[in-house]
C-alpha cells in the first residue's frame, strides 16, 4: 500500500506531496519521497481517476486554490488550478458530480460540478456569517465538507453549526451545537461529530456526547480528525498529543487514550482492512502506525518515519495507478 500525504510548505522544509510506502502484513512505514511540489496542500481527497489537493493560502487569485490531478495513466498530471472563492482552504469533499471545500478564514464553503478530475466554472459559494462567543469565533470558519447521501454537510467551528445545502447550493437547515463547542469534522456517515474546542464527540442522533480526553486531565488541547471504524470512534487530540478510543455500543464511552508517537496529531487514517492507524504527528515531522486490536484498542507504534510537517494522511493501492 502506498500513502500520499499532505503538508504545511511555507516556513517549513516540505515542498509538497510527499509518498510513502505502508507494509500491510508489518506495519512499517519507509520510501518517504516527494510526489508533487505544491504550496501549502494541507488536505487531500482521492477517487479512482482524480486526485484533488487544497492549497491553503490567502495569497492565490480569489483566495485559497484547488489543485486537481489525474491519475487515469498510473501518474498524478496535474491538469488544473481554480480558485476555492475564500481564504485558507482546509477540506475537500468528492461526490459523484461534485466537489466541495471549506473555507476556513474565508467563512464560505464552495461546491463545483466536475466532469472527472475537471471542476467545470461557476460554482455555488455558500457564504457563512453566524459566529459564537469563544475567542477563536469572531468569524464564521468553515473547517469540514462532507456528502451525505443527496446534501453536503458544512461543519463551521466558528458559528457552532452545522450548515447543510443541497447540491444546488440552497440552504437546507442547520444543525446548532453547543455553545463554544466549535464543530470540527463528522464521520462519513454524518453521524458523529468532533467539536475541536470543547474536545468532545457528539452522537448527532442519540443526542449524546463524550470528552475525548481524559477526565481531571486540564492542560490545553483541541481535537482534529474522527474516524469511525466497525462499532469503534477514534480521535486525535492535539495538545493531548494522543488518539481516544470511543465505543459506540451501547453508549458513548471514552476506552482508551494512547500517545499519538509524537507532536500535534493533526490528521490520521485507518487502513482498508481496518488493521492499522496512521497519524501524522505536524510539530514533530513524523509519521507513525499503530495495529488496532481485536477489541479495537490500539497497540503501541510499530513504526515513525520521519516527514516535514505532515497534515493528511491518505492511503492507496498503487495497483489501481
Amino acid at each position: 500500500m502506498e500513502i500520499l500525504l499532505g503538508t504545511y510548505t511555507r516556513n517549513t522544509d516540505s515542498e509538497g506531496i510527499y509518498q510513502a510506502s505502508f507494509n500491510e502484513e508489518t506495519g512499517n512505514l519507509d520510501d518517504l519521497k516527494l510526489a508533487l511540489k505544491a504550496d501549502n496542500p494541507s488536505f487531500l481527497a482521492m477517487d479512482p481517476i482524480s486526485l484533488f489537493a487544497v492549497s491553503e493560502i490567502r495569497d492565490g487569485f480569489a483566495g485559497g486554490e484547488v489543485l486537481s490531478y489525474d491519475r487515469s495513466e498510473g501518474k498524478f498530471d496535474l491538469i488544473d488550478v481554480v480558485p476555492s472563492f475564500g481564504t485558507d482552504p482546509c477540506h475537500l469533499a468528492i461526490g459523484p458530480q461534485h466537489l466541495a471545500v471549506a473555507n476556513y478564514s474565508g467563512g464560505t464553503a464552495t461546491l463545483y460540478r466536475r466532469a472527472g478530475s475537471r471542476l467545470k466554472p461557476d460554482p455555488h459559494i455558500l457564504r457563512h456569517s453566524k459566529c459564537g462567543d469563544h475567542p477563536r469565533q469572531t468569524a464564521p470558519h468553515p473547517h469540514g465538507a462532507y456528502f451525505i447521501t443527496d446534501e453536503l454537510w458544512v461543519p463551521d467551528l466558528g458559528g457552532d453549526r452545522i450548515e447543510i445545502y443541497d447540491l444546488a447550493g440552497t440552504q437546507l437547515r442547520s444543525l446548532v451545537t453547543t455553545d463554544g463547542s466549535g464543530p470540527r469534522h463528522l464521520t462519513g456517515d454524518g453521524r458523529y461529530l468532533v467539536n475541536e474546542l470543547d474536545n468532545t464527540v457528539v452522537d448527532l442522533k442519540a443526542g449524546i456526547s463524550c470528552a475525548s480526553i481524559p477526565h481531571g486531565w486540564y492542560g490545553q488541547s483541541i481535537t482534529a480528525e474522527i474516524v469511525l471504524a466497525n462499532d469503534r470512534l477514534y480521535v486525535s487530540n492535539r495538545g493531548h498529543d494522543s488518539i481516544a478510543v470511543l465505543s459506540t455500543s451501547p453508549t458513548l464511552e471514552l476506552i482508551q487514550c494512547c500517545h499519538s508517537g509524537g507532536s500535534h496529531p493533526r490528521h490520521f487514517a485507518i487502513t482498508p482492512d481496518h488493521k492499522w492507524l496512521i497519524a501524522a504527528n505536524k510539530d514533530s515531522h513524523n509519521l507513525v502506525s499503530m495495529p488496532i486490536l481485536n477489541d479495537g484498542r490500539l497497540g503501541d507504534v510499530t513504526s515513525i518515519l520521519e516527514c516535514p510537517s505532515p497534515t493528511c494522511v491518505l492511503p492507496f493501492s498503487s495497483s489501481v495507478m
